[in-house]
């Protein structure tokens, strides 16, 4: 019995725990001492640490994701999203003056830092150019969230496909998904503010909410959709 026992909690043990994952950093012209990390473990309730930087810039942080998690890094009131896949061990440096510098001096090593880098794509100049701008005609609009999220998907194709080929596992392909769920929210939450801020409606009977907002409000509307796997 006593053998059993001990294997049974093994087990056990096995199952349930999981590698710790660490983010590491080093921060130029940091004005401040301290950085501000934002992460959530169940997709809906927000934690929040602070941390003192050393005198060369220096943190590090462990957490404890049991999936694909996310931890936002603020310094300088600037921010940068690192993707974290349980077991990963991220090291970055980067430059903290403005948001442009901490993308373009950004570098990252270790493990799991793969699905960083290429998180990087996604904050091209050119895409992050298409203002979602309130003031265009219908037409304009639509056509301005259309192609975001086009250049979007197009992104993720590649990547999907590069990944693909040397067989990288699991974690990028749930970081490709989850990225394509949250475009499809905001982009229902564009035309939602659209609706009512500048053509000024409340019913929803219009051809605008018919065509661009309906079809996709039951997956967005559901209460489990944003915390879903």
């Amino acid at each position: 019995m006593k053998v059993v026992f001990v294997f049974i909690v093994t087990i056990l043990l096995a199952v349930t725990w999981l590698p710790a994952q660490t983010i590491s950093g080093r921060l130029g012209n940091a004005m401040e001492n301290t950085v501000y990390l934002y992460y959530s473990y169940d997709g809906l309730y927000q934690q929040a640490d602070t941390l003192a930087l050393d005198e060369a810039g220096n943190f590090s942080a462990q957490f404890n994701f049991n999936k694909l998690g996310k931890v936002i890094v603020v310094c300088n009131s600037v921010s940068y999203t690192f993707n974290v896949f349980p077991g990963a061990k991220i090291n970055f440096e980067t430059d903290v003056t403005d948001n442009r510098t901490i993308n373009t001096a950004m570098r990252v090593t270790g493990k799991g830092s793969e699905i960083n880098i290429d998180y990087r794509l996604f904050n091209d100049e050119a895409l992050n150019n298409i203002k979602w701008d309130y003031a265009l005609s219908p037409d304009s609009f639509v056509l301005r969230l259309t192609d975001w999220r086009e250049k979007k998907d197009s992104l993720r194709k590649v990547l999907v496909r590069q990944k693909a080929k040397i067989g990288y596992g699991k974690y990028i392909l749930q970081f490709l998904q989850v990225d394509s769920l949250n475009d499809l929210y905001w982009t229902v939450g564009g035309y939602r503010d659209y609706h009512s801020s500048t053509l000024h409606k409340k019913s929803e009977e219009d051809i605008f909410f018919q065509k661009h907002i309906k079809p996709y409000i039951f997956s967005t509307d559901n209460e489990n959709y944003l915390a879903a796997d």
